[in-house]
Protein backbone atom coordinates (compact mmCIF):
# COMPACT_ATOMS: atom_id res chain seq x y z
CA UNK A 1 0.00 0.00 0.00
CA UNK A 2 1.32 3.53 -0.68
CA UNK A 3 1.82 5.54 1.84
CA UNK A 4 -0.37 7.69 1.62
CA UNK A 5 -3.13 5.12 4.05
CA UNK A 6 -5.28 5.91 6.73
CA UNK A 7 -6.61 3.15 9.81
CA UNK A 8 -9.84 2.95 7.46
CA UNK A 9 -7.99 1.96 4.06
CA UNK A 10 -5.30 -0.52 5.87
CA UNK A 11 -8.45 -1.70 8.02
CA UNK A 12 -10.20 -2.87 4.53
CA UNK A 13 -7.09 -3.92 2.79
CA UNK A 14 -6.31 -6.57 5.91
CA UNK A 15 -10.58 -7.96 6.01
CA UNK A 16 -9.89 -8.30 2.14
CA UNK A 17 -6.40 -10.44 2.38
CA UNK A 18 -7.92 -12.41 5.06
CA UNK A 19 -5.43 -15.32 6.05
CA UNK A 20 -2.68 -13.89 3.77
CA UNK A 21 -2.78 -10.52 5.40
CA UNK A 22 1.14 -10.91 6.40
CA UNK A 23 1.22 -10.33 2.79
CA UNK A 24 0.00 -6.52 2.58
CA UNK A 25 3.00 -4.24 2.94
CA UNK A 26 1.62 -1.27 4.76
CA UNK A 27 4.15 1.89 3.30
CA UNK A 28 5.64 4.74 5.71
CA UNK A 29 7.44 7.67 4.28
CA UNK A 30 10.09 8.31 6.63
CA UNK A 31 10.89 11.89 5.52
CA UNK A 32 7.08 12.06 6.10
CA UNK A 33 5.42 13.30 3.03
CA UNK A 34 1.69 12.61 3.79
CA UNK A 35 2.22 9.66 5.73
CA UNK A 36 0.61 8.06 8.64
CA UNK A 37 2.13 9.50 11.85
CA UNK A 38 4.30 11.65 10.34
CA UNK A 39 7.53 9.46 9.50
CA UNK A 40 10.89 10.79 11.27
CA UNK A 41 11.11 9.87 14.89
CA UNK A 42 7.27 9.42 14.46
CA UNK A 43 7.74 6.51 12.62
CA UNK A 44 6.32 4.32 15.66
CA UNK A 45 3.04 5.98 15.26
CA UNK A 46 2.36 4.20 12.14
CA UNK A 47 4.00 1.02 13.41
CA UNK A 48 1.31 0.77 16.57
CA UNK A 49 -1.43 0.76 14.04
CA UNK A 50 0.40 -1.72 11.47
CA UNK A 51 1.35 -3.90 14.22
CA UNK A 52 -1.97 -3.75 16.48
CA UNK A 53 -3.96 -7.00 17.03
CA UNK A 54 -6.75 -6.20 14.41
CA UNK A 55 -4.26 -5.77 11.54
CA UNK A 56 -0.91 -7.21 11.64
CA UNK A 57 0.35 -6.93 8.59
CA UNK A 58 3.80 -6.05 7.34
CA UNK A 59 5.40 -2.84 6.79
CA UNK A 60 7.67 -1.55 3.97
CA UNK A 61 9.72 1.56 4.93
CA UNK A 62 10.88 4.26 2.36
CA UNK A 63 13.63 6.58 2.34
CA UNK A 64 15.77 5.01 5.38
CA UNK A 65 18.40 7.82 4.31
CA UNK A 66 16.56 10.67 6.25
CA UNK A 67 18.88 9.78 8.81
CA UNK A 68 21.63 11.05 6.68
CA UNK A 69 19.84 13.54 4.36
CA UNK A 70 18.43 15.34 7.69
CA UNK A 71 20.32 15.04 10.48
CA UNK A 72 23.85 14.50 9.43
CA UNK A 73 24.74 14.45 5.83
CA UNK A 74 28.16 16.06 6.86
CA UNK A 75 28.92 14.42 10.09
CA UNK A 76 29.74 11.18 10.56
CA UNK A 77 29.41 10.87 14.49
CA UNK A 78 25.85 12.30 14.34
CA UNK A 79 24.93 9.78 11.48
CA UNK A 80 26.24 6.92 13.65
CA UNK A 81 24.05 8.25 16.77
CA UNK A 82 21.26 9.27 14.72
CA UNK A 83 21.02 5.44 13.14
CA UNK A 84 21.03 4.29 16.36
CA UNK A 85 18.49 6.28 17.60
CA UNK A 86 15.75 5.42 14.63
CA UNK A 87 16.91 1.83 14.61
CA UNK A 88 17.44 0.60 18.20
CA UNK A 89 16.11 3.39 20.56
CA UNK A 90 19.53 4.68 22.03
CA UNK A 91 18.23 8.22 22.65
CA UNK A 92 19.73 11.25 22.79
CA UNK A 93 19.57 15.07 23.11
CA UNK A 94 21.88 17.54 21.92
CA UNK A 95 21.64 20.11 24.89
CA UNK A 96 23.38 22.77 22.83
CA UNK A 97 20.95 22.70 20.35
CA UNK A 98 18.04 22.54 22.58
CA UNK A 99 19.38 25.68 24.73
CA UNK A 100 17.52 29.27 23.92
CA UNK A 101 20.29 31.57 26.07
CA UNK A 102 22.59 33.43 24.27
CA UNK A 103 26.66 33.29 24.06
CA UNK A 104 28.21 34.67 27.17
CA UNK A 105 31.33 36.61 26.02
CA UNK A 106 34.80 36.68 27.69
CA UNK A 107 38.35 37.66 26.98
CA UNK A 108 39.57 41.18 26.19
CA UNK A 109 37.57 41.77 22.80
CA UNK A 110 34.31 40.21 24.28
CA UNK A 111 31.61 40.26 21.52
CA UNK A 112 33.64 41.72 19.18
CA UNK A 113 35.85 38.82 19.21
CA UNK A 114 33.46 37.21 17.20
CA UNK A 115 32.34 37.57 13.60
CA UNK A 116 29.96 35.68 11.48
CA UNK A 117 31.73 33.59 8.21
CA UNK A 118 29.79 32.93 5.18
CA UNK A 119 27.99 30.28 4.74
CA UNK A 120 29.69 29.05 2.20
CA UNK A 121 33.12 29.37 3.97
CA UNK A 122 31.42 26.90 6.67
CA UNK A 123 32.63 23.37 7.49
CA UNK A 124 29.67 22.16 5.38
CA UNK A 125 29.38 25.15 2.90
CA UNK A 126 25.96 26.51 4.06
CA UNK A 127 25.94 27.02 8.03
CA UNK A 128 24.36 30.42 8.53
CA UNK A 129 26.07 29.75 12.56
CA UNK A 130 30.31 29.85 11.36
CA UNK A 131 31.73 32.41 13.35
CA UNK A 132 35.61 33.40 13.26
CA UNK A 133 37.44 35.02 15.93
CA UNK A 134 40.01 37.66 16.22
CA UNK A 135 43.93 38.58 17.12
CA UNK A 136 43.85 37.94 20.92
CA UNK A 137 42.27 35.14 22.13
CA UNK A 138 38.13 35.05 21.58
CA UNK A 139 36.18 33.26 23.70
CA UNK A 140 32.62 32.24 24.25
CA UNK A 141 30.93 30.30 26.54
CA UNK A 142 27.25 28.75 27.89
CA UNK A 143 26.04 27.20 31.24
CA UNK A 144 23.95 24.52 30.63
CA UNK A 145 21.49 23.53 33.14
CA UNK A 146 20.61 20.37 32.56
CA UNK A 147 17.60 19.40 34.82
CA UNK A 148 15.95 22.89 32.85
CA UNK A 149 16.62 20.68 29.64
CA UNK A 150 14.54 17.75 30.93
CA UNK A 151 17.14 15.44 32.86
CA UNK A 152 15.86 14.01 36.29
CA UNK A 153 17.93 14.65 39.20
CA UNK A 154 18.32 10.32 38.98
CA UNK A 155 18.96 10.27 35.39
CA UNK A 156 21.53 12.39 35.70
CA UNK A 157 22.91 10.50 38.64
CA UNK A 158 23.52 7.77 36.56
CA UNK A 159 25.89 9.30 34.71
CA UNK A 160 25.00 9.38 30.97
CA UNK A 161 27.55 9.29 28.85
CA UNK A 162 28.09 12.69 27.22
CA UNK A 163 29.58 13.24 23.70
CA UNK A 164 31.30 17.24 22.78
CA UNK A 165 31.77 17.99 19.49
CA UNK A 166 32.70 20.89 17.20
CA UNK A 167 34.40 21.77 13.94
CA UNK A 168 37.06 24.32 13.73
CA UNK A 169 39.68 25.30 10.93
CA UNK A 170 42.35 27.91 9.81
CA UNK A 171 41.30 31.27 8.67
CA UNK A 172 43.59 32.68 5.61
CA UNK A 173 45.99 34.02 4.47
CA UNK A 174 48.07 32.54 7.42
CA UNK A 175 45.39 28.99 8.63
CA UNK A 176 47.69 27.93 11.10
CA UNK A 177 45.91 29.44 13.67
CA UNK A 178 44.81 28.87 17.53
CA UNK A 179 41.70 26.75 18.88
CA UNK A 180 40.85 25.56 22.11
CA UNK A 181 37.81 24.02 23.40
CA UNK A 182 37.15 23.25 27.92
CA UNK A 183 34.52 21.50 29.61
CA UNK A 184 33.03 22.10 32.82
CA UNK A 185 30.86 19.60 34.88
CA UNK A 186 29.31 21.08 37.79
CA UNK A 187 27.17 20.20 40.90
CA UNK A 188 24.16 22.18 41.77
CA UNK A 189 25.77 25.09 43.34
CA UNK A 190 28.18 25.21 40.39
CA UNK A 191 31.00 23.81 41.71
CA UNK A 192 33.43 21.58 39.50
CA UNK A 193 33.42 18.04 39.94
CA UNK A 194 35.21 17.42 36.58
CA UNK A 195 37.02 19.19 33.37
CA UNK A 196 38.55 18.82 30.50
CA UNK A 197 40.35 20.91 28.04
CA UNK A 198 41.88 20.02 24.00
CA UNK A 199 44.67 22.04 25.16
CA UNK A 200 45.94 25.01 22.37
CA UNK A 201 45.81 23.44 18.71
CA UNK A 202 46.56 24.60 15.55
CA UNK A 203 44.55 24.90 12.94
CA UNK A 204 44.77 24.04 8.76
CA UNK A 205 43.06 25.49 5.81
CA UNK A 206 40.42 22.08 6.13
CA UNK A 207 37.91 21.75 8.67
CA UNK A 208 38.56 19.12 11.67
CA UNK A 209 36.25 17.52 14.01
CA UNK A 210 37.07 17.70 17.78
CA UNK A 211 35.05 15.39 20.22
CA UNK A 212 35.53 14.14 23.31
CA UNK A 213 33.26 11.32 25.03
CA UNK A 214 32.74 11.78 28.94
CA UNK A 215 31.68 8.77 30.94
CA UNK A 216 30.94 7.43 34.12
CA UNK A 217 31.73 10.70 35.88
CA UNK A 218 30.36 11.01 39.58
CA UNK A 219 26.91 11.51 40.37
CA UNK A 220 26.07 15.44 41.46
CA UNK A 221 26.21 16.68 37.99
CA UNK A 222 23.42 19.41 37.26
CA UNK A 223 25.33 21.73 34.59
CA UNK A 224 27.41 21.82 32.04
CA UNK A 225 29.89 24.98 30.95
CA UNK A 226 30.97 24.44 27.35
CA UNK A 227 33.85 27.31 26.15
CA UNK A 228 35.71 27.45 22.71
CA UNK A 229 37.70 30.35 21.96
CA UNK A 230 40.08 30.87 18.79
CA UNK A 231 43.12 33.45 17.73
CA UNK A 232 44.73 34.32 14.68
CA UNK A 233 48.17 33.37 13.76
CA UNK A 234 49.13 36.86 12.26
CA UNK A 235 48.07 39.21 15.51
CA UNK A 236 46.31 41.59 12.63
CA UNK A 237 42.98 43.41 13.50
CA UNK A 238 39.82 42.36 12.45
CA UNK A 239 38.69 38.85 11.94
CA UNK A 240 41.71 36.62 10.70
CA UNK A 241 41.30 33.81 13.66
CA UNK A 242 40.10 30.45 13.86
CA UNK A 243 36.80 29.69 12.42
CA UNK A 244 34.44 27.32 14.63
CA UNK A 245 31.32 26.36 13.71
CA UNK A 246 28.36 23.26 14.63
CA UNK A 247 29.49 23.04 18.40
CA UNK A 248 27.16 20.35 19.95
CA UNK A 249 26.59 18.17 22.93
CA UNK A 250 25.33 14.90 23.09
CA UNK A 251 23.79 13.52 26.08
CA UNK A 252 22.37 10.09 26.38
CA UNK A 253 18.59 9.68 27.94
CA UNK A 254 18.39 6.43 30.59
CA UNK A 255 14.65 5.77 28.83
CA UNK A 256 14.90 4.08 25.40
CA UNK A 257 13.21 5.87 22.67
CA UNK A 258 10.58 4.19 20.63
CA UNK A 259 12.49 2.52 18.15
CA UNK A 260 11.92 0.60 14.63
CA UNK A 261 13.34 -2.88 16.67
CA UNK A 262 10.51 -2.68 19.49
CA UNK A 263 8.19 -3.49 16.26
CA UNK A 264 10.52 -5.62 13.86
CA UNK A 265 12.49 -8.02 15.04
CA UNK A 266 16.56 -7.63 13.60
CA UNK A 267 17.37 -10.72 11.33
CA UNK A 268 20.67 -11.64 12.04
CA UNK A 269 23.05 -12.55 9.13
CA UNK A 270 24.12 -16.12 9.48
CA UNK A 271 26.67 -17.09 11.19
CA UNK A 272 29.30 -20.00 11.38
CA UNK A 273 32.43 -21.45 12.03
CA UNK A 274 35.12 -20.07 11.23
CA UNK A 275 33.69 -16.71 12.92
CA UNK A 276 35.67 -13.49 11.72
CA UNK A 277 34.97 -10.03 11.65
CA UNK A 278 36.72 -6.58 12.12
CA UNK A 279 34.23 -4.58 12.38
CA UNK A 280 34.77 -2.72 9.59
CA UNK A 281 32.04 -0.75 7.97
CA UNK A 282 33.08 -0.68 4.57
CA UNK A 283 34.16 3.15 4.67
CA UNK A 284 36.98 4.65 6.53
CA UNK A 285 39.21 7.59 6.74
CA UNK A 286 42.15 5.10 6.04
CA UNK A 287 42.88 1.85 5.49
CA UNK A 288 44.39 -0.59 7.59
CA UNK A 289 45.49 -4.24 7.65
CA UNK A 290 46.28 -6.69 10.61
CA UNK A 291 47.30 -3.75 12.58
CA UNK A 292 49.64 -1.67 9.95
CA UNK A 293 48.49 1.50 7.97
CA UNK A 294 48.19 0.62 4.15
CA UNK A 295 46.72 4.04 3.04
CA UNK A 296 45.96 7.08 4.61
CA UNK A 297 43.20 8.48 1.95
CA UNK A 298 39.51 8.21 2.53
CA UNK A 299 37.73 5.19 0.59
CA UNK A 300 34.72 3.39 0.77
CA UNK A 301 33.67 -0.01 -0.62
CA UNK A 302 30.47 -1.92 0.86
CA UNK A 303 31.81 -4.83 -0.49
CA UNK A 304 34.35 -4.81 2.40
CA UNK A 305 31.54 -4.56 5.10
CA UNK A 306 32.03 -7.28 7.31
CA UNK A 307 29.88 -8.76 10.06
CA UNK A 308 28.95 -5.79 12.75
CA UNK A 309 27.78 -6.05 16.62
CA UNK A 310 23.70 -7.03 16.63
CA UNK A 311 23.29 -3.80 18.48
CA UNK A 312 25.67 -1.48 20.50
CA UNK A 313 25.56 -0.42 24.00
CA UNK A 314 23.60 -2.84 24.46
CA UNK A 315 24.68 -3.38 28.31
CA UNK A 316 23.57 -6.61 29.79
CA UNK A 317 25.16 -5.82 33.20
CA UNK A 318 27.13 -3.62 35.38
CA UNK A 319 26.97 -0.24 33.54
CA UNK A 320 28.25 3.23 32.75
CA UNK A 321 30.30 2.13 29.81
CA UNK A 322 29.75 3.51 26.44
CA UNK A 323 30.44 1.91 22.59
CA UNK A 324 30.48 3.07 19.15
CA UNK A 325 32.57 2.79 15.97
CA UNK A 326 36.07 4.23 15.99
CA UNK A 327 37.09 5.39 12.50
CA UNK A 328 40.26 6.88 14.05
CA UNK A 329 41.97 2.99 14.94
CA UNK A 330 41.22 0.37 12.89
CA UNK A 331 42.80 -3.47 12.68
CA UNK A 332 41.35 -4.26 9.32
CA UNK A 333 39.75 -1.64 6.93
CA UNK A 334 38.70 1.24 8.42
CA UNK A 335 36.84 1.02 11.77
CA UNK A 336 36.85 -0.79 15.02
CA UNK A 337 35.09 -0.93 18.25
CA UNK A 338 36.05 1.66 20.95
CA UNK A 339 34.86 0.95 24.55
CA UNK A 340 34.72 3.61 27.17
CA UNK A 341 34.66 2.22 30.72
CA UNK A 342 33.06 5.15 32.56
CA UNK A 343 35.10 6.06 35.85
CA UNK A 344 35.00 4.63 39.33
CA UNK A 345 37.27 4.01 42.37
CA UNK A 346 40.94 3.14 42.45
CA UNK A 347 39.58 0.09 44.67
CA UNK A 348 36.68 -1.50 42.93
CA UNK A 349 37.20 -2.04 39.34
CA UNK A 350 34.35 -0.79 37.03
CA UNK A 351 33.02 -2.99 34.54
CA UNK A 352 30.25 -2.82 31.84
CA UNK A 353 29.17 -6.29 29.69
CA UNK A 354 28.05 -5.23 26.52
CA UNK A 355 26.03 -7.62 24.21
CA UNK A 356 28.14 -7.77 20.88
CA UNK A 357 26.17 -10.43 19.07
CA UNK A 358 23.40 -13.15 18.83
CA UNK A 359 25.01 -15.74 16.93
CA UNK A 360 23.48 -19.14 16.55
CA UNK A 361 27.07 -20.91 15.84
CA UNK A 362 26.35 -24.61 15.56
CA UNK A 363 29.66 -26.31 16.48
CA UNK A 364 29.81 -29.81 14.64
CA UNK A 365 30.30 -33.17 17.02
CA UNK A 366 33.47 -33.26 14.94
CA UNK A 367 34.90 -30.49 16.35
CA UNK A 368 37.70 -31.06 19.05
CA UNK A 369 39.09 -28.13 20.03
CA UNK A 370 38.29 -23.76 18.98
CA UNK A 371 41.13 -21.59 18.10
CA UNK A 372 39.73 -18.18 18.99
CA UNK A 373 41.96 -14.30 19.29
CA UNK A 374 40.98 -10.97 18.97
CA UNK A 375 42.86 -7.71 18.79
CA UNK A 376 43.35 -5.17 21.24
CA UNK A 377 44.18 -1.81 21.55
CA UNK A 378 45.14 -0.78 24.69
CA UNK A 379 44.49 3.28 26.25
CA UNK A 380 47.84 5.40 27.52
CA UNK A 381 47.33 3.82 31.20
CA UNK A 382 46.91 0.56 32.19
CA UNK A 383 43.93 0.14 33.85
CA UNK A 384 41.44 -0.82 30.91
CA UNK A 385 41.13 -4.68 30.40
CA UNK A 386 38.86 -6.45 27.26
CA UNK A 387 37.55 -9.72 27.83
CA UNK A 388 35.13 -12.05 25.21
CA UNK A 389 32.56 -13.88 26.36
CA UNK A 390 31.39 -16.86 25.31
CA UNK A 391 27.59 -18.01 26.30
CA UNK A 392 26.82 -21.41 25.04
CA UNK A 393 23.20 -22.72 23.89
CA UNK A 394 23.19 -25.05 27.33
CA UNK A 395 24.61 -21.86 29.93
CA UNK A 396 28.51 -22.65 29.81
CA UNK A 397 30.56 -19.83 29.41
CA UNK A 398 33.70 -19.16 28.04
CA UNK A 399 35.84 -16.68 29.38
CA UNK A 400 38.52 -15.15 27.20
CA UNK A 401 40.35 -13.12 29.16
CA UNK A 402 43.01 -10.40 28.05
CA UNK A 403 44.87 -8.12 30.66
CA UNK A 404 47.68 -6.07 29.54
CA UNK A 405 49.07 -6.78 33.05
CA UNK A 406 49.70 -10.46 33.18
CA UNK A 407 52.60 -12.83 34.02
CA UNK A 408 54.34 -13.17 31.07
CA UNK A 409 57.00 -15.84 29.39
CA UNK A 410 59.17 -14.77 26.48
CA UNK A 411 59.82 -17.17 23.69
CA UNK A 412 62.63 -16.85 21.46
CA UNK A 413 62.71 -13.69 19.84
CA UNK A 414 60.66 -12.14 21.98
CA UNK A 415 57.83 -11.48 19.94
CA UNK A 416 55.67 -13.76 20.99
CA UNK A 417 54.58 -14.49 25.16
CA UNK A 418 53.09 -17.50 26.58
CA UNK A 419 50.38 -17.16 29.29
CA UNK A 420 48.71 -19.75 31.62
CA UNK A 421 45.82 -22.38 30.79
CA UNK A 422 42.40 -22.01 31.59
CA UNK A 423 41.05 -22.78 34.72
CA UNK A 424 37.45 -23.25 36.26
CA UNK A 425 35.86 -20.21 38.12
CA UNK A 426 32.71 -19.54 39.88
CA UNK A 427 31.06 -21.66 37.31
CA UNK A 428 32.79 -20.34 34.71
CA UNK A 429 35.56 -21.94 32.06
CA UNK A 430 38.18 -18.98 32.38
CA UNK A 431 40.37 -18.92 29.39
CA UNK A 432 43.87 -17.26 29.30
CA UNK A 433 45.68 -16.69 26.39
CA UNK A 434 48.34 -19.29 25.16
CA UNK A 435 50.20 -16.32 23.07
CA UNK A 436 49.68 -12.82 22.07
CA UNK A 437 51.77 -10.99 19.54
CA UNK A 438 52.57 -7.65 18.60
CA UNK A 439 50.75 -6.12 15.16
CA UNK A 440 51.59 -2.37 15.24
CA UNK A 441 50.10 -0.62 17.90
CA UNK A 442 48.10 -3.43 18.34
CA UNK A 443 48.01 -6.87 20.37
CA UNK A 444 46.37 -10.25 19.79
CA UNK A 445 45.55 -12.39 21.99
CA UNK A 446 45.03 -16.00 21.27
CA UNK A 447 43.35 -19.04 22.81
CA UNK A 448 42.64 -22.14 22.94
CA UNK A 449 39.50 -24.17 24.81
CA UNK A 450 37.20 -27.29 24.21
CA UNK A 451 33.28 -26.60 23.16
CA UNK A 452 30.45 -28.55 25.52
CA UNK A 453 29.48 -31.90 24.55
CA UNK A 454 27.15 -31.32 21.27
CA UNK A 455 25.06 -30.74 20.12
CA UNK A 456 26.21 -27.08 21.02
CA UNK A 457 26.29 -23.55 20.15
CA UNK A 458 27.56 -20.73 20.71
CA UNK A 459 24.17 -17.88 21.26
CA UNK A 460 26.03 -15.15 22.46
CA UNK A 461 29.48 -12.76 21.68
CA UNK A 462 29.74 -10.44 24.88
CA UNK A 463 32.61 -8.02 25.73
CA UNK A 464 33.26 -7.30 28.96
CA UNK A 465 35.47 -4.32 30.02
CA UNK A 466 36.45 -3.11 33.48
CA UNK A 467 38.82 -0.49 34.46
CA UNK A 468 40.52 0.46 37.95
CA UNK A 469 39.29 4.22 36.42
CA UNK A 470 41.29 7.57 36.35
CA UNK A 471 39.27 10.81 36.06
CA UNK A 472 38.89 9.85 32.28
CA UNK A 473 39.16 5.89 32.16
CA UNK A 474 41.32 5.08 29.06
CA UNK A 475 39.23 3.70 26.02
CA UNK A 476 39.90 0.33 24.81
CA UNK A 477 39.66 -1.00 21.24
CA UNK A 478 39.12 -4.29 19.80
CA UNK A 479 39.92 -4.82 16.46
CA UNK A 480 38.93 -8.15 15.41
CA UNK A 481 37.56 -11.60 16.65
CA UNK A 482 38.00 -14.70 14.93
CA UNK A 483 36.57 -17.72 16.14
CA UNK A 484 37.29 -21.41 14.28
CA UNK A 485 38.31 -25.51 14.35
CA UNK A 486 41.94 -26.04 15.46
CA UNK A 487 43.22 -27.96 12.79
CA UNK A 488 45.93 -30.29 13.42
CA UNK A 489 48.54 -30.49 10.00
CA UNK A 490 49.71 -33.45 8.45
CA UNK A 491 52.28 -32.74 6.01
CA UNK A 492 50.27 -30.62 3.39
CA UNK A 493 46.96 -29.65 4.44
CA UNK A 494 44.18 -31.26 3.15
CA UNK A 495 42.29 -27.83 3.16
CA UNK A 496 44.95 -26.29 0.43
CA UNK A 497 44.76 -29.38 -1.37
CA UNK A 498 40.69 -28.81 -2.08
CA UNK A 499 41.46 -25.16 -2.37
CA UNK A 500 43.67 -25.95 -5.17
CA UNK A 501 41.50 -28.56 -6.58
CA UNK A 502 37.80 -26.50 -6.02
CA UNK A 503 35.12 -27.10 -9.02
CA UNK A 504 34.32 -23.76 -10.89
CA UNK A 505 32.20 -22.78 -13.49
CA UNK A 506 30.29 -19.74 -14.81
CA UNK A 507 27.51 -18.62 -16.93
CA UNK A 508 27.04 -16.09 -19.26
CA UNK A 509 23.72 -13.89 -19.23
CA UNK A 510 23.82 -11.52 -22.99
CA UNK A 511 22.67 -8.38 -22.97
CA UNK A 512 20.00 -7.93 -25.85
CA UNK A 513 20.01 -4.31 -26.51
CA UNK A 514 23.88 -4.14 -26.68
CA UNK A 515 23.29 -7.19 -28.89
CA UNK A 516 21.20 -5.26 -31.16
CA UNK A 517 23.74 -2.25 -31.22
CA UNK A 518 26.63 -4.65 -32.44
CA UNK A 519 28.03 -4.74 -29.49
CA UNK A 520 28.85 -8.44 -27.16
CA UNK A 521 28.04 -7.65 -23.46
CA UNK A 522 26.66 -9.71 -21.14
CA UNK A 523 26.96 -10.19 -17.15
CA UNK A 524 29.15 -13.22 -15.84
CA UNK A 525 27.86 -15.34 -12.93
CA UNK A 526 31.16 -17.07 -11.33
CA UNK A 527 30.75 -20.27 -9.29
CA UNK A 528 32.85 -22.50 -7.22
CA UNK A 529 32.19 -25.56 -5.06
CA UNK A 530 34.44 -25.01 -1.90
CA UNK A 531 33.79 -28.10 0.76
CA UNK A 532 35.38 -26.27 3.54
CA UNK A 533 32.93 -23.85 3.29
CA UNK A 534 34.88 -20.75 3.80
CA UNK A 535 32.98 -17.45 5.54
CA UNK A 536 33.99 -14.98 2.14
CA UNK A 537 36.05 -15.21 -0.76
CA UNK A 538 37.70 -12.25 -2.35
CA UNK A 539 37.54 -11.71 -6.21
CA UNK A 540 40.07 -10.00 -7.81
CA UNK A 541 41.06 -9.25 -11.62
CA UNK A 542 43.77 -10.95 -13.46
CA UNK A 543 46.60 -8.66 -12.32
CA UNK A 544 45.68 -9.27 -8.86
CA UNK A 545 46.00 -5.66 -8.47
CA UNK A 546 42.28 -4.91 -7.97
CA UNK A 547 39.55 -6.31 -5.39
CA UNK A 548 36.22 -6.44 -7.36
CA UNK A 549 34.08 -7.47 -4.59
CA UNK A 550 33.94 -10.04 -1.57
CA UNK A 551 31.12 -12.85 -1.82
CA UNK A 552 29.88 -14.85 1.51
CA UNK A 553 28.06 -17.37 -0.85
CA UNK A 554 29.68 -19.79 -3.72
CA UNK A 555 29.10 -16.93 -6.50
CA UNK A 556 29.70 -13.83 -7.70
CA UNK A 557 28.14 -11.90 -10.49
CA UNK A 558 30.12 -9.46 -12.60
CA UNK A 559 28.09 -6.98 -14.78
CA UNK A 560 28.80 -6.16 -18.31
CA UNK A 561 31.86 -7.66 -19.63
CA UNK A 562 32.71 -6.66 -22.69
CA UNK A 563 33.42 -9.38 -25.48
CA UNK A 564 32.89 -7.00 -28.59
CA UNK A 565 37.61 -7.33 -28.86
CA UNK A 566 38.04 -9.30 -26.02
CA UNK A 567 37.58 -13.18 -26.21
CA UNK A 568 38.36 -13.89 -22.41
CA UNK A 569 39.04 -12.81 -18.88
CA UNK A 570 40.69 -14.17 -16.45
CA UNK A 571 39.16 -13.61 -12.83
CA UNK A 572 40.85 -15.15 -9.25
CA UNK A 573 38.71 -16.16 -6.36
CA UNK A 574 40.70 -16.10 -3.00
CA UNK A 575 39.00 -17.84 -0.33
CA UNK A 576 39.79 -15.83 2.91
CA UNK A 577 41.34 -17.61 5.68
CA UNK A 578 43.09 -16.25 8.21
CA UNK A 579 45.45 -19.01 9.72
CA UNK A 580 46.94 -20.42 6.19
CA UNK A 581 48.74 -19.30 3.16
CA UNK A 582 46.19 -17.78 1.16
CA UNK A 583 45.57 -19.61 -2.12
CA UNK A 584 43.89 -17.82 -5.65
CA UNK A 585 41.71 -19.92 -7.49
CA UNK A 586 41.70 -19.29 -11.31
CA UNK A 587 38.20 -18.88 -13.75
CA UNK A 588 39.00 -17.92 -17.52
CA UNK A 589 35.61 -16.76 -18.63
CA UNK A 590 35.76 -17.07 -22.77
CA UNK A 591 33.06 -15.89 -24.84
CA UNK A 592 30.25 -18.27 -26.00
Amino acid sequence: MNYQWNEEKLQNSVNLAGSRKSEVYAGIDIFGRNTFGGGGYDTCKALDVICSESKRCSVGLFAPAWTFEVHAKDDRLLFDKHEEKYWEGQNFVDILAEDKQKWNFSGKLGKSGFSRVNPQDSYNGRSSKAVCTSFTWSERFKVLDLVKLGFSVSELDSSPPIIVSEWYAGNPPNTEDFYRMDVKLLDKHQKELLSWSSGELRTSASWKQISKKIVGYPAGVRYILFQDAGKDAEGWGGHFGAKIDAPSILVYKSQKFASISEYIAPRFPKMELPFRTSFNTGIGKKYCKEGQLVSSSSWNNIGHQEILPSTLNNIISGGRGHVELDYDNAYNGGSSLIFFPGRSGYETPNFSEFRLFETGICVPPSVGNLRASFSVLFGEENSTSLSLKLVWSNGTQHILRAERRVKEKKEEGGEEKKYEEGREDKGRKVVHPRKSKQEGSWTTFSFLFTPPPSPSSIVFIDAVVSSFASPFAPAINLGQIRIEEQRVKEGKESSELQRENMETKYSLSWNTASVERGEEVADVTLEWKDEEGHARYNIWNSEKTELLGVAFTKQFVIRALNFSQVREYLFFVQPVSYTRKQRFVAIVVKQQ
